[in-house]
């Protein structure tokens, strides 16, 4: 009796499993809106931004050549930012004074990378449009709402 009763306790446990694993496959492999596997323009902020001015041709060339130069400017700036925690990590509990001067330039490190994201903003504005811009407008602050409101890291 406890060895069919365990027959079919397991064959449960199995079916639970396969079918878990089944959904987990569905779940992960589907295709966004358009047909092709990962996020959508409502996930991508690049494509967001496209998408809801109605961007061009010219202007999606225009606005990526520009996202793409700013990531090298973000991505060198993040990079001496990552050295300076390093040494700031090293320093915190030995050297006040020294670690007070790294807090420092990570800080303008940081406005750094603010106001290149704010000059790049000021650039994609340019392209758009005046019809583009009101959306654009619209857009960046509901962004800046929406940052508002996140709660601290």
């Amino acid at each position: 009796m406890n060895t069919a009763r365990n027959k079919w306790f397991t064959a449960g446990i199995l079916l639970l499993v396969a079918t878990n694993i089944v959904l987990l496959t569905l779940f992960f492999m589907r295709p966004g809106r358009d047909g092709r596997h990962g996020p959508g323009p409502e996930k991508d902020p690049h494509l967001f931004l496209e998408t809801e001015l109605g961007l061009n041709d010219q202007q999606k060339t225009q606005y990526r050549e520009l996202r793409k130069s700013q990531r090298t400017v973000i991505d060198s700036l993040n990079h001496a930012m990552h050295g300076l925690r390093s040494a700031l990590f090293e320093f915190s509990t030995t050297n006040a004074a020294a670690a007070d001067s790294i807090s420092r330039k990570i800080g303008e490190i940081h406005g750094q990378i603010d106001q290149s994201t704010y000059t790049m903003f000021s650039k994609v504005r340019t392209i758009c449009t005046a019809e583009q811009q009101k959306k654009f407008d619209a857009v960046i602050q509901e962004m800046l709402r929406r940052l508002g409101r996140r709660a601290p890291h």
